[in-house]
C-alpha cells in the first residue's frame, strides 16, 4: 500500500445561509482550515449552490431531511447544514457534528479487510473456518462475506432469545460466540445468490481481529482514520452513544430520541461515527490511491452478482448502479439504522461524491440521481 499522500486536510467552503439551512442569498464563501495541510477547493457557481441549497431547504420544511450535506465534485465543494443535533433542545447541526453511518460503516470494513489482503494476510479465497475455529459453515470465503454471497442468515433475528440482559451491550466476541452455539440455518446455499446480510460484516470484523490480534475498532482507527486524518471519526462499540463528543442524536419522528440499543455494540456491519469532512477525505484518499492501491480499488468496484434493476448489483464493499449511455457507474453505500440515515454516493470516473449524514430515519431514501444531478448537470 502507498505511504504518500495526496491530501491530509480539508479547507472547508462554506456559506452562512447554507450552514443555518435557511436559504436565502448566498453569502461570500468562507475558507476555513481545519489541518495544517493546503488542499484548495473551489465553489461551485452561484446558480448551483441556490438550487443545492432550496433543494434540502424544501426537504427539511416538508420533515424528510435533517442533517449536513457535502457535494464535491472535482475539487469544488458545497456543505451545509440543516436542522438541529438535538431535537430536545433544539441545538443546531455545525460542520463538527458527528454521526452514526449504520450500513454507511461496511465499505470501510471492506477497505480494512483489503488492507489485510494487500499486505498478504488475508486471501480472498481463504474460508472463514481459517480463521474462526470449528466454523460450521465450511465453503464460505471471504470474497462471499465481501460481496453479501454467504447464504447466511441474520444474526438480528436471534440475539433477542441469546442476550437476556440487554441493558449490556453486546460485542463482537459475545455475538460470535452466540452464533457458533446457535448455528442459525442459512437462508440459501453458499455462493447460490445475493443477499444482504449484515452477519456477513460482523464476522469480516472478527475475522480482521483474529488476524491482527487487535481490537476491530482501534485497527481501523489507526490504519484507516488516522491515516487520512479523519479526525472525527471512530467505531464506538459501546451502546452509550452520548459519550461521543458533538453527537447528532438520532430520531425517527422529530420529537423524541431513539434509546440506546444493546445492539450497537456490533461493529463491523455499523457502528462507523463520522462526520461529512471526514467521509469526504475517504472519497479522495480512494480517488487517490492513498487508503489502498489502485488495482485493489477497481476490484471492489466489480459487481458480484448480476445487475437487479431496482438495487443495481454489489462489489467488495460497495453498491453498484451500472453506467449506461447517458449515466455513469455509481458506486455507493447507504445506511439505515436507529434514527440515522447516511448516503455515501460516488462517480469515481468523474471525481464526484456525495455525502449525507442524517439524524432523521424519516421516509423513503432520496433518489441517488437526483442528488447527483444537483452537481453533475
Amino acid at each position: 500500500m502507498k505511504i504518500w499522500w495526496v491530501i491530509i486536510g480539508i479547507i472547508a467552503v462554506s456559506m452562512s445561509s447554507c450552514l443555518l439551512g435557511t436559504g436565502g442569498n448566498a453569502a461570500k464563501p468562507v475558507v476555513v482550515m481545519e489541518d495544517t495541510a493546503t488542499y484548495q477547493f473551489e465553489p461551485f457557481d452561484s446558480s448551483t449552490i441556490l438550487k443545492i441549497d432550496r433543494f434540502f431547504t424544501i426537504k427539511k420544511s416538508a420533515g424528510v431531511f435533517n442533517g449536513n450535506v457535502l457535494m464535491y465534485k472535482a475539487g469544488m465543494l458545497y456543505k451545509g447544514s440543516y436542522g438541529v443535533s438535538n431535537y430536545l433542545e433544539k441545538t443546531s447541526l455545525n460542520d463538527s457534528s458527528v454521526f452514526q453511518l449504520a450500513s454507511g460503516s461496511k465499505p470501510i470494513t471492506a477497505i480494512a479487510v483489503m488492507q489485510l489482503v494487500e499486505q498478504g494476510k488475508i486471501h480472498l479465497t481463504d474460508t472463514v473456518g481459517m480463521y474462526i475455529k470449528d466454523f460450521p459453515y465450511h465453503t464460505i470465503t471471504i470474497e462471499m462475506l465481501l460481496s453479501h454471497r454467504s447464504g447466511l442468515s441474520n444474526y438480528m433475528y436471534i440475539t433477542d432469545s441469546l442476550w437476556l440482559d440487554q441493558e449490556i451491550p453486546i460485542c463482537n466476541d459475545n455475538l460470535l460466540d452466540s452464533f457458533m452455539v446457535k448455528r442459525p440455518d442459512p437462508y440459501y446455499p453458499v455462493d447460490r445468490k445475493f443477499n444482504y446480510c449484515n452477519t456477513n460484516y460482523f464476522l469480516l470484523a472478527a475475522i480482521v481481529e483474529k488476524v491482527t490480534e487487535r481490537e476491530f475498532g482501534s485497527w481501523v482507527q489507526e490504519n484507516v482514520f488516522d491515516s487520512l486524518e479523519m479526525k472525527n471519526s471512530q467505531i464506538h462499540s459501546d451502546m452509550h452513544m452520548r459519550d461521543i463528543p458533538n453527537l447528532a442524536i438520532g430520531s425517527e419522528n422529530r420529537r423524541w430520541h431513539i434509546p440506546d440499543y444493546y445492539l450497537n455494540g456490533i461493529t463491523g456491519d455499523k457502528g462507523v461515527y463520522a462526520t461529512t469532512d471526514d467521509m469526504l477525505k475517504l472519497h479522495l484518499g480512494l480517488q487517490s490511491g492513498t487508503i489502498l492501491d489502485f488495482p485493489t480499488i477497481y476490484n471492489m468496484y466489480e459487481p458480484r452478482s448480476k445487475y437487479n434493476n431496482n438495487l443495481g448489483s454489489y462489489g467488495l464493499g460497495w453498491r453498484i448502479v451500472k453506467a449506461r449511455k447517458d449515466y455513469p457507474r455509481i458506486i455507493y453505500h447507504l445506511g439505515w439504522w436507529r434514527g440515522y440515515r447516511s448516503y455515501f454516493i460516488r462517480i469515481p470516473e468523474e471525481d464526484i461524491a456525495v455525502i449525507l449524514l442524517s439524524n432523521l430515519a424519516r421516509g423513503k431514501f432520496i433518489g441517488k440521481e437526483e442528488l447527483i444531478n444537483l452537481i453533475r448537470d
